[in-house]
């Protein structure tokens, strides 16, 4: 898309509610309809009120270069630019700090750099989608019960909730997927994963007078919606449930997925 229209688009949301008149604090974008910068970016961004400040400001970011010079070689400042478009701020943002030099001026070219790429191969910052996730103390869980590993490392995208142990696909794409675990002392641990109803693969681990380990992975296709868990298994052994390990300075067991890459099919699988 060329600067002209960029600019264009930009100068479309100056003229929406006059807001440069009021201090980023105070501007309300919700009385704003959202505004298609194109590469499968808006403005304002969806959800931005649950965003962190810093991730607001590097939000910004990002749609300033698109709208400057895309691929293109910049000469401003980061600082610079943020000023340029200071209309675009969002409420709660964060702090831009620091002087204006040629180090800023650097690394402002590095990020479009890096954006221009992704626009090229069709991957931009709104495709990030990744979650880790650990189990910080000692739990039993009966045949199908799905697994909530209850602290949170990353949840990029909030695909993953750490109540319900499941993590619902916010964008279609390729995905990978790893879970571990240790079986507690003298006891058994099976888990399974699930991509929404259909049994993907499984992890099995007992050792006598000792504590076992076992995890595996997976590379699945999701539909948006789409819902991935991981699920005990009771066996006829003799053992009460999974019985899994952990404190909260021993994780063993842990549940991560991320995007490998996103596609425009959307696909119904087991729901």
């Amino acid at each position: 898309m060329a600067e002209k229209q960029f600019k264009d688009r930009a100068f479309e949301l100056l003229k929406k509610g006059c807001m440069p008149f009021c201090p980023p604090a105070r501007r309300n974008w919700k009385s704003v309809q959202p505004i298609d910068m194109g590469s499968s970016l808006s403005w304002p961004p969806k959800d931005y009120e649950k965003m962190k400040p810093d991730a607001k400001l590097l939000e910004r970011e990002f749609v300033v270069m698109l709208i400057e010079k895309v691929g293109t070689p910049v000469n401003h400042s980061r600082n610079e630019l943020l000023d340029k478009y200071n209309f675009l701020a969002l409420d709660g943002e964060g702090e831009t700090k620091g002087p204006v030099d040629e180090k800023d001026k650097v690394t402002m070219r590095c990020l479009v750099a890096i954006l221009f790429l992704g626009l090229v191969y069709g991957q931009s910052t709104v495709d990030e989608v990744a979650f880790s996730a650990g189990l910080t103390h000692d739990a039993t869980f009966n045949n199908g019960e799905v697994v909530p590993f209850n602290t949170q490392y990353t949840n990029i995208g909030g695909g993953y909730d750490t109540t319900t142990g499941i993590f619902t696909c916010p964008k279609a794409g390729i995905y990978l997927f790893q879970y571990h675990m240790v079986a507690h002392l003298d006891a058994e641990g099976w888990l399974e994963l699930y991509h929404n109803a259909y049994y993907i693969n499984s992890a099995y681990s007992h050792t006598g007078g000792d504590y076992g380990s076992s995890g595996n992975s997976a590379i699945l296709k999701l539909s948006a919606g789409d819902t991935v868990s991981i699920k005990a298994v009771s066996t006829y052994y003799g053992y009460s449930g999974t019985q899994l390990y952990g404190q909260t300075d021993e994780i063993y067991s842990t549940f991560s997925g991320y995007i490998l890459a996103p596609v425009g099919e959307e696909i119904a699988i087991g729901k």
